[in-house]
């Protein structure tokens, strides 16, 4: 994205007539080969997107803007990565840019979003090396950087190796770049991130019947820019314009000619009144050779012929290609399956299955591309970037007030064989210092505390030993993990579970499966408490429950009675699908309000709550029960903190700062 890099740059244009959100696609080779390791949904106050994204906050020399944090806004459940008309950091532009504090390796990555909605606009999603690896190489996979209205652009650069031109010494870094227009119409631009080098173009089709050519422009790599395809004065729109195909010295050759009035000269004239017209029957090309090599940034044509007020028999089976001094490489591939695709109006899906062996390109469940993977090994930041830049089409003013609009990103780790996908996360507790899985809480004044235990434990595994402390809140000592519901359904939850309780009544805990922002149930037509009695002895406890699709659901273990409990091997897989006629439990707002002063809380509602105050880290800094009407509470800490209030009907949330008062 960054830099013009020496490679092969390919681009395939599909044609659908298609115009809404796509609809969701079934992950490659089933949704059942696959489990969710890490999302983001987005659906969470903006002052949280800090928690787990690092954001672009200053100049980007490389591009036409710079990227601030305030451009990365998080509301109404999507991100919005926002462009502005706006001089900050030297440049005319500004926009967003963010990127995952953790890192990650191989799986199948999913991104649902929108692109800015006008032409000059980058919108990626993309990972890169953080740092120079100690397997493979320094690497960048662009998932997709996308380019209003229509074009998906996939580039895999090596950024350790070095390639040295002999006759200029110039110096780039190895990439392989294949892009994909889902345009209709009888105008084609092809502008090139990377440009290549070429003595030989060529246009070839099995188009049914003979076709015409009005212009084949074939320019130079001009940072001025490139002119519109339709324009009757192309060539002398932009300063700094050299048509190859036009020099006195190209050879234009064809494989036949329709008729006369239709000769070859004609499809480079510089007028688009006159046309070449290909033969009728067998294979079509149409092929440019200069006089020397020429380096090439950008290529258009326009075919059909204008019957009226619209075109007609525009061509939409082809392939733009150049020789390379050994073969014919597509750098335009068209085939007539898709158009009318808009991925600035529309929610589209854009994926990658990352492998050891391959790198597999997805859009909306299609598989683009696949290649062998050579050197991309090491784990790496996941990018969610919008950026303003030359190469994407007219940078003009309606680019201002536009965003890239990203619903949510997820990354699936292949399900082991014979196994189902679990919603849970380390629930054999291998990991207790993991901050990526289970949190384990206490409220305010508790001394509760958990321990890895190995003695005896189920299946000789480590096991988690939660030693609770009395509560008057059923979670006053609790566990948590946020979770995904992938789909609807009947789902199985399994743990093993011992206690050193004695007396019955006491030997008890609870679990729960709820919205994480709501704190409503996601459990269908049941209230009822989820009680667990342990035995002295390591058992296995199963439950079936019907739950919703929710890829921001919660499960908590909660605790109020004192005593030592073990857990292991927890699991929440499903086994089926909702019996027929279970409603969605519905319910009314949660009403509670908020007032602070300096370090204090005044918490109102007529209903009892279960507070949470958040840090910008996003740890619970704490946690109470609060019984209906007027609670003060004296927090003694300073900062800017989200308290959540959570009651039967769902949350109330909000954004507070702390013991500014002097």
């Amino acid at each position: 994205m960054k830099k013009l890099i020496l490679a092969f740059f390919a681009l395939v244009v599909f044609f659908n007539l298609r115009a809404a959100d796509a609809p969701k696609p079934t992950l490659p080779g089933g949704n059942d080969k696959w489990q969710l390791k890490w999302n983001d949904e987005f659906d969470y106050p903006d002052i949280l997107l800090d928690n787990s994204w690092y954001s672009a906050n200053g100049p980007q020399t490389w591009i036409l803007c710079s990227r601030w944090r305030e451009n990365a806004v998080v509301s109404n459940g999507s991100l919005k990565l926002q462009n502005r008309k706006e001089v900050r950091g030297g440049q005319n532009w500004t926009s967003g840019s963010i990127w995952t504090k953790q890192q990650f390796l191989y799986g199948y990555y999913e991104c649902r979003y929108k692109y800015a909605a006008a032409t000059g606009t980058n919108n990626s999603f993309w990972l890169m090396s953080s740092s120079a690896p100690t397997i493979g190489k320094k690497f960048e996979i662009d998932i997709n950087e996308g380019h209003y209205p229509s074009e998906m652009a996939t580039n895999i650069h090596n950024w350790t190796d070095v390639i040295t031109n002999p006759t200029t010494g110039s110096q780039t870094h190895p990439s392989s770049s294949k892009s994909f227009s889902f345009k209709s119409g009888p105008d084609v631009t092809i502008q090139l991130e990377i440009p290549f080098t070429a003595r030989k173009v060529r246009l070839t089709s099995n188009y049914a019947s003979h076709f015409h050519i009005q212009e084949f422009r074939v320019y130079n790599v001009n940072a001025a820019g490139y002119p519109t395809a339709m324009s009757t004065t192309a060539d002398t729109d932009v300063a700094g314009l050299v048509n190859f195909a036009r020099e006195a010295q190209t050879k234009i050759t064809s494989s036949g000619v329709y008729g006369a009035g239709y000769e070859l000269p004609k499809a480079a004239d510089g007028s688009l009144s006159s046309h070449w017209v290909s033969q009728t029957a067998g294979a079509k090309w149409l092929e440019f050779e200069f006089a020397a090599d020429k380096t090439i940034g950008c290529i258009q044509f326009v075919s059909g012929w204008l019957n009226g007020t619209s075109y007609s028999n525009v061509l939409d089976d082809y392939k733009v290609q150049y020789y390379n001094g050994v073969e014919w490489i597509d750098i335009q591939s068209v085939v007539a399956s898709d158009a009318g695709v808009n991925f600035g109006r529309d929610y589209n899906y854009f994926g990658l299955n990352w492998t050891a062996d391959s790198l597999q390109f997805f859009c909306n469940g299609k598989m683009m591309r696949s290649v062998k993977n050579d050197f991309c090994y090491s784990a790496a930041p996941l990018y969610l970037s919008e950026a303003i830049i030359a190469w994407a089409g007219a940078v003009t003013d309606a680019i201002d007030g536009t965003q890239m609009e990203v619903d949510y990103v997820r990354i699936y780790d292949p399900v082991p064989a014979n196994q189902k996908p679990n919603c849970i996360i380390n629930g054999g507790f291998e990991n207790y210092q993991s901050t990526t899985d289970w949190q384990y809480l206490k409220e305010g004044g508790l001394t509760s505390s958990y321990t890895l235990v190995k003695a005896d434990p189920a299946e000789k595994l480590t096991s988690m030993r939660v030693n609770a402390k009395a509560s008057s809140s059923a979670y006053g000592t609790y566990m948590t993990q946020k979770i995904a519901i992938p789909e609807d359904g009947l789902y199985e939850l399994r743990f093993k579970a011992r206690s050193s309780n004695v007396t019955p009544e006491n030997n008890k805990f609870r679990f729960k499966i709820t919205n994480n922002w709501s704190g409503l149930s996601s459990i269908l037509n049941d209230t009822t408490t989820k009680w667990v009695n342990p035995t002295s002895a390591w058992e296995t406890y199963s439950y079936k429950v019907n739950l919703k699709q929710d890829f921001s659901s919660r499960f908590t273990f909660g605790f109020a009675n004192a005593g030592s409990f073990d857990l292991d091997s927890v699991a929440l897989t499903r086994i089926g699908d909702i019996p027929a006629g279970i409603p969605v439990t519905k319910s009314n707002p949660n009403t509670a309000t908020l007032a602070t002063f300096n370090k204090q809380l005044k918490i109102t509602s007529e209903t009892s709550q279960q507070l949470e105050v958040i840090g910008l880290n996003g740890a619970v800094v704490y946690a109470a029960r609060i019984n209906p009407g007027v609670t003060d509470i004296n927090l003694n800490r300073q900062g800017v903190f989200v308290v959540r209030l959570i009651d039967e009907n769902g949350p109330a949330t909000f954004k507070i700062a702390l013991g500014f008062l002097k």
